[in-house]
């Protein structure tokens, strides 16, 4: 571009009859000073060239590259660190979650409390009326040995009649192998428990007693 612009310009001054100009002298001197410029500018402009030509670009380049690796080498972290918010955030949600949960867990159990408490205390009623299911079958008992009695005596002693030992082992055993049914209860710990019961003094408190235990 600047040789060009310096050819035309001479060549346009060369072309006028410089005899026929007024103050040639002058105008040559302004020819030339152009042309010193032009060379000039040319001189700049090539050393202007040479400052983009790889040998001069070569610290530039490896700052370009040492830019991309760190980039890279930040891109990979970021993606990674984007991986664990990720997983972080599943974690924080599955935590929250729970904690949810846990509350409407809370809430069913206090209702539920609330509910038992409103029932009263169902083992003191049941202890109660069990005692005195207990008085009213010892009381039934008593009856039926006196009725035994009074019916030896009516038999001048040839009929005895009596309560003690007439339980019905057999019909206990059978209820007791349905209340302990799964429980890996032994058929002979069964048994003996019936014949505990039978051979004691006061069977009713005898089963009381085991009942506890159990």
């Amino acid at each position: 571009m600047v040789g060009s612009l310096e050819n035309e310009f001479g060549e346009g001054v060369v072309s006028e009859n410089v005899d026929e100009l007024q103050n040639p002298k002058l105008i040559e001197k302004i020819r030339l000073q152009f042309s010193l410029k032009f060379k000039e500018i040319n001189k700049q402009v090539s050393a202007l060239s040479a400052l983009f030509d790889n040998t001069s670009l070569r610290t530039v380049n490896e700052a370009i590259e040492e830019w991309d690796k760190a980039k890279e080498a930040f891109d990979k972290k970021y993606e990674a660190a984007k991986s664990r918010a990720n997983v972080n955030q599943q974690q924080l949600k599955q935590i929250q979650d729970t904690e949810r949960r846990i509350g409407e867990l809370k809430k069913i159990q206090m209702a539920n409390r609330n509910t038992v408490s409103a029932l009263g205390d169902p083992a003191k009623a049941y202890g109660e009326l069990r005692a005195r299911w207990n008085d009213a079958y010892t009381k039934k008992i008593k009856v039926l040995e006196k009725q035994c009695k009074d019916f030896s005596s009516l038999s001048n002693g040839l009929i005895k009649a009596e309560v003690k030992g007439s339980l019905d082992v057999e019909s206990l055993k059978k209820h007791c192998k349905l209340a302990f049914a799964g429980s890996n209860i032994k058929e002979q710990k069964i048994e003996n428990l019936c014949q505990c019961v039978l051979t004691a003094e006061d069977p009713v408190a005898r089963v009381e007693r085991h009942s506890y235990r159990t």
